[in-house]
């Protein structure tokens, strides 16, 4: 009996290739999607779960709150690590890692910039597993100037060579010792490196300042402690709340304090500003786990809808079946059968297209998917699992409607064309929740590219066109920073320069307090920080509200300082003017600046935050920039032309460069991501819901060919008989948009709600949705519509 399932399965598969197709290449689709998907959310919940003791390691966050601020940051002030760990007996070992940036690494002849370098403490190995591959875990990292390879650095460097007890000169300053190897840090980990230097390198010396003392100074700084068994975490919540405010002496009003960030939430957070690496977010997670199901589900509407409007055909057969004696049951059986075979199938497919595809949705997500997951037996049983579920459930209910025809009436050839109100209404009900879903992944792709124009292209208080960033690393070369500019200047393309720590928006934020009252007097609050020269108003465009520009670059004991209108709010002061002349003493090196001006307020975080309190102080020593501005013109030459500047005076350190309007847009990379993966997954619901469509309009055009022909004898033109087959299908497709346009619009004024400065979502955005899918379903209908109108009304009457 199941054999002759099958062979009248095949049978039906061949004869109606068009239908089968749609049906299986749909579903494969559809079933595609939601493993790619699968392997992508069950990446990211892995995250960090290779750490055997992870549910007792947590990161040390610090939390700022004013009357008028409530910021959580990843970064401690540098002193925490060294102290936690002592006054706290909950805790079994504590560690600090610091975050270098780009610098040069030099063995033998061997030279190159690397940007993976990090600084951490001995303990770093007894609290996370990275395999050890080469030396003694405990005492890889004791010693000043150790340092620990990966795999692939040790290839690199030495290629089959043993690399320990080997020395690689680091930033033209030290040579490390090479005391380890450790294998590749796993894709799974939220922050990797190529390098490990032991945290006790970074010497006033070596680092340029000493960071041990400064309570006030955050960037680079992050701590992880491992809680001792059977020890509670809330328990050290209530201890440590007051612990962090009693040394920085805030006022009242004014409180800052740490937390404790479980190890497996990490990557998940997105509220934490400093963040190593970019995270993701539950909602991001969810909203991709809809996207995938609905793409299925619309999949799964299209073989119901196309089963059920095919029914008709089969009616005869149904009713030879039963007259000659077969069951309900065992139609309902060979039908589900058939579903089961086209569901399998397309299972096959679906497999085929993730082996291909893996690679590219890898790069759509930003994140390297490991094919391992797909090898699981337990994933392989679940996928398995779901497609014979999708099968049955697909194939049930038409299998109802096929198994019911009395055999008397259709034997006598009185089909049921007509499957009934419920059955009819079902299909449209069906069809309108397909475009429901289309639209409203329409309306996000068009409220996701709105924002990002927006906040892209806004007017951020500041030049940014045309300026590129030159990073100093290279010592000689900021020795002789004067000359260097100086050269610059000779290049015909080259408008102006400016000495800076960073851009306004650029990487590399400096976050620290601004102690109003002196040392220990209170009042304190947290600012961002920018060291630069006299010429870095006027060169970025900065509007002067009260006060002077800088004139001169004073020395390292007290220095002008420039504050924004945001720093006059904090201080108390309703008029910019009163802040003028006033000296401050900042978190960092204690140094103190003299207000001589102020600014209006410009954007210096992206526009996912409100714009932050703001200083700069007119210190060149702190200086590593050299931002440039260049004409329009030819810009590809000047940047050659600065390169050689560059190679005449820097023999080690390769010439190296980032437009600043490219940093500004790498800070919404999550919601150009996000926009690249609803556009996606929108073309593919959409292409799925028009396959749908394109069988359901082929089978309702072939159902009314003697209609059409009768018409066209009594003068139909063919312009009326496409508008007649088109406006049932056309009409469903605006319902849909109606439907979809409050949920859309709810949708999205959530995810807009990440944004202190957004857009507004306008009805145009919905109009254009639904004039878009409008525009597919009449293109999709439209071929077999005018088919059927131009058909000559001789054929249309004999067809049977």
């Amino acid at each position: 009996m199941l054999k002759n399932y099958f062979r009248i399965a095949l049978r039906n598969f061949i004869k109606q290739k068009g239908y089968s197709f749609i049906n299986v290449f749909g579903l494969a689709i559809g079933l595609a999607s939601c493993i790619l998907i699968t392997l992508y959310i069950l990446q990211e919940l892995s995250f960090d779960t290779f750490n055997s003791k992870g549910d007792r390691i947590y990161r040390v966050t610090t939390h700022f709150k004013t009357p008028t601020e409530n910021e959580k940051s990843a970064q401690t002030p540098w002193p925490v690590g060294t102290h936690i760990g002592m006054e706290f007996p909950e805790i079994e070992k504590t560690t600090r890692i610091y975050f270098d940036q780009t610098d040069l690494f030099k063995y033998n002849d061997k030279k190159f910039l690397e940007d993976n370098l990090i600084f951490a403490d001995s303990t770093f190995f007894g609290i996370f597993d990275f395999k050890v591959l080469e030396g003694n875990k405990d005492e890889m990292l004791a010693a000043p100037f150790s340092l620990v390879l990966t795999k692939k650095s040790a290839e690199k460097y030495f290629g089959k060579k043993d690399p320990i007890g080997q020395q690689i000169e680091v930033k033209n300053k030290k040579f490390f010792t090479v005391t380890g190897i450790v294998d590749n840090p796993p894709v799974n980990s939220h922050f990797h490196f190529d390098f490990i230097a032991s945290y006790s390198s970074l010497t006033p010396e070596f680092f340029g300042w000493d960071p041990s003392k400064q309570w006030g100074a955050y960037f680079g700084n992050y701590t992880y402690i491992l809680l001792k068994k059977n020890t509670s975490i809330e328990s050290l919540r209530e201890k440590t709340k007051d612990w962090l405010d009693s040394k920085q002496n805030n006022p009242p009003g004014t409180i800052i304090w740490i937390d404790f960030e479980p190890l497996g939430k990490i990557h998940l957070n997105t509220e934490l500003h400093g963040e190593i690496e970019p995270s993701n977010s539950v909602k991001n997670l969810i909203i991709i786990s809809v996207i995938g199901i609905f793409i299925l589900l619309i999949a799964c509407i299209n073989f119901i809808n196309l089963s059920t409007s095919r029914a008709s055909r089969r009616a005869r057969e149904v009713g030879v079946r039963k007259t000659l004696g077969a069951l309900r049951i065992q139609l309902i059986r060979q039908f589900t059968v058939e579903a089961l075979i086209i569901s399998i199938t397309a299972l096959f497919f679906a497999f085929v297209l993730v082996e291909v595809f893996l690679p590219a949705f890898s790069d759509l997500v930003g994140v390297e998917i490991e094919k391992g997951v797909l090898a699981n037996p337990l994933f392989l049983v679940a996928v398995i699992t779901l497609t014979l579920i999708i099968g049955v459930l697909s194939g049930f209910y038409p299998s109802l409607i096929l198994s019911k025809y009395s055999p008397a009436l259709v034997v006598k050839g009185r089909q049921f064309i007509s499957q009934g109100t419920i059955a009819i209404l079902l299909k449209k009900v069906l069809v309108v929740f397909q475009f429901t879903i289309a639209i409203g992944l329409i309306v996000a792709t068009l409220v996701i590219n709105k924002q990002i124009q927006y906040s892209e292209n806004t007017y951020l208080g500041f030049n940014k066109d045309h300026i590129i960033d030159i990073t100093l690393n290279d010592a000689a070369v900021a020795k002789k920073v004067g000359a260097f500019e100086s050269e610059l200047n000779s290049i015909p393309g080259v408008l102006d320069q400016t000495l800076c720590f960073k851009s306004p928006l650029g990487h590399n934020v400096v976050a620290t307090d601004i102690l109003p009252n002196g040392k220990n007097a209170g009042g304190n609050f947290s600012v961002y920080m920018n060291f630069v020269d006299s010429t870095y108003v006027k060169f970025f465009g900065l509007n002067i509200i009260a006060g002077r520009d800088f004139i001169r670059t004073t020395n390292d004991t007290l220095v002008d300082m420039i504050i924004n209108e945001e720093v006059v709010k904090k201080l108390g002061f309703s008029d910019p003017k009163d802040a003028l002349g006033k000296k401050y003493l900042t978190g960092i090196n204690h140094i103190t600046g003299e207000v001589v001006g102020v600014v209006k307020d410009f954007h210096n975080t992206s526009m996912h935050s409100e714009i932050a309190p703001f200083i700069l102080l007119n210190q060149r020593s702190f200086t590593h920039n050299l931002s440039v501005k260049l004409a329009s013109a030819g810009i590809s030459g000047t940047i050659s032309k600065i390169k050689d500047k560059w190679e005449q005076l820097s023999k080690d350190y390769p010439f190296t460069f980032s437009f600043l309007d490219d940093q500004i847009n790498s800070y919404y990379k999550r919601e150009n991501r996000q926009q690249t993966i609803v556009i996606t997954f929108s073309v593919l619901a959409v292409l799925i819901a028009c396959l749908g469509l394109l069988g359901l309009a082929s089978f309702a055009i072939e159902q009314r060919t003697k209609e059409i022909g009768i018409r066209k004898i009594f003068g139909a033109s063919i312009k009326g008989i496409v508008f007649m087959l088109s406006k049932d299908f056309l009409l469903l497709v605006i319902i849909s948009g109606i439907i979809a346009s409050p949920l859309a619009y709810y949708l999205m004024n959530g995810w807009l709600d990440d944004f202190a400065y957004r857009i507004n979502i306008t009805i145009d955005l919905f109009i254009y949705a639904i004039l878009i899918s409008l525009f597919i379903a009449i293109s999709t209908i439209c071929y077999h519509a005018v088919k059927a109108a131009i058909t000559s009304p001789v054929k249309s009457l004999r067809y049977e």
